[in-house]
């Protein structure tokens, strides 16, 4: 009885290492100025299988749906937002694990093509500087990984968000899981779970 399920389990690992063992191509094209539009195509099985998506568009005269208001954009709570994850960056030893994760997935990935630039600025500009903290330590990090051009420009003259991003990547999943794996169980990270769960049992009481 055990060999049997012994031999079921090792069939079963065996199969997911394959499965994850064969590439996943990814192509995509995105774009905004104004209204966002993207094209995103995959393939796996070296091309047997690919599909392309792209964004649904609403039929003509279809009244477009009123979004809730808690949902709109809101560049207080981005603003928010932005400071709470700057606080979590001073977690001693997350930016390093960040780094590492970062430079694990770029080695693993197989960049074909990738060029991307986008402007954000928000309605304050002392909001927008919190911006600027993440995007030029980002900006850097990305030069020295990869000679693609990637860059995050903030913009001081009001709330903006506008830019494009293309590329060409193939993904080997089975390469991506002992750094993610690492990255999620890594004692800064786990500091960062304990406190987002304390923040919000603290909010309910």
């Amino acid at each position: 009885m055990w060999i049997i399920v012994a031999a079921v389990i090792g069939g079963l690992i065996l199969l997911i290492v394959l499965i994850t063992a064969i590439p996943l191509d990814l192509a995509w094209r995105l774009e905004i100025y104004g209204k966002p539009r993207l094209s995103l195509r995959w393939s796996w099985l070296f091309g047997l299988l690919s599909r392309e998506i792209k964004a649904r568009k609403r039929a003509p005269g279809k009244p477009r749906p009123r979004t809730p208001a808690k949902r709109r954009f809101h560049p207080k709570k981005i603003a928010e937002g932005i400071r709470t994850a700057l606080d979590y960056l001073g977690i001693k030893g997350l930016m390093r694990q960040i780094i590492k994760l970062t430079r694990s997935i770029l080695h693993s990935l197989n960049i074909r093509e990738m060029q991307a630039e986008f402007i954000v600025g928000l309605e304050n500009p002392a909001d927008t500087f919190y911006i600027f903290a993440l995007a030029e330590p980002v900006n850097r990090l990305l030069d020295n990984f990869q000679p693609y051009p990637v860059n995050i420009i903030p913009s001081f003259i009001g709330p903006v968000f506008e830019g494009y991003s293309t590329g060409k990547v193939r993904v080997y999943p089975i390469m991506l899981a002992p750094p993610v794996v690492r990255f999620i169980f890594s004692l800064p990270v786990l500091k960062v779970f304990a406190r987002v769960i304390s923040t919000r049992w603290r909010r309910k009481k």
